[in-house]
């Protein structure tokens, strides 16, 4: 987000059509970032988070590539497509993770979620400086290679980890026991007045 905000409003739009059209292009972000989340909430209870996650990064990974092969030209066309497409992977991005966080994180949601505003006011406060330094576009190109592999081996780990607790919990009921929590040290253990 700091890229569009930054070098993407003083290099692209306003040296190709002028400082006038910043406004409208911003605005363009915030409205396709607003219903790209509405959207995404909608899809993620009927598509894996995974298949909508994979496809948001081939996105956004190809939207960064065309920035970098893109040669500077007056075009209002992709003055207008790049924020409208940015807004929409920034949502798909934010609302996933966000959600994933919560499912992971279910019993310490609030810190978790402190913790990611925190990450991303940092990632944005980071990416600011160094766009005085260097085209910040190879180093959202680099992080997004990868976090994919990253989010991939996340998302597997927790998949093997809810297939491990529902084939236990599954184990149990088919025994026929009774299973108690031990408040202690939260442990399931057999009722010992049942029988087998």
């Amino acid at each position: 987000m700091a890229y569009l905000f930054g070098s993407f409003t003083l290099l692209c739009i306003t040296e190709c059509v002028g400082v006038k059209w910043v406004g409208f292009t911003l605005m363009c972000y915030g409205v396709s970032s607003a219903v790209g989340s509405f959207a995404t909430g909608k899809v993620l209870s009927h598509v894996p988070r995974f298949i909508v996650m994979s496809l948001n990064m081939l996105l956004m990974l190809a939207l960064l590539v065309f920035l970098l092969v893109w040669e500077r030209q007056p075009s209002y066309w992709v003055v207008f497509i790049v924020p409208i497409l940015w807004g929409i992977c920034d949502s798909v991005w934010n609302t996933t993770t966000t959600s994933f966080y919560g499912i992971v994180f279910e019993g310490n949601r609030d810190t978790a979620y402190s913790v990611q505003r925190c990450w991303q006011a940092l990632g944005f406060s980071v990416s600011f400086v160094c766009s005085l330094f260097f085209n910040t576009l190879w180093l959202l190109v680099s992080l997004y290679v990868v976090t994919m592999p990253l989010f991939i081996v996340a998302e597997w780990r927790y998949g093997q980890e809810m297939k491990k607790t529902y084939i236990e919990c599954c184990r149990k009921e088919s025994y026929g026991r009774k299973y108690k929590r031990v408040a202690t040290n939260n442990v399931d253990v057999m009722d010992e007045t049942t029988d087998m």
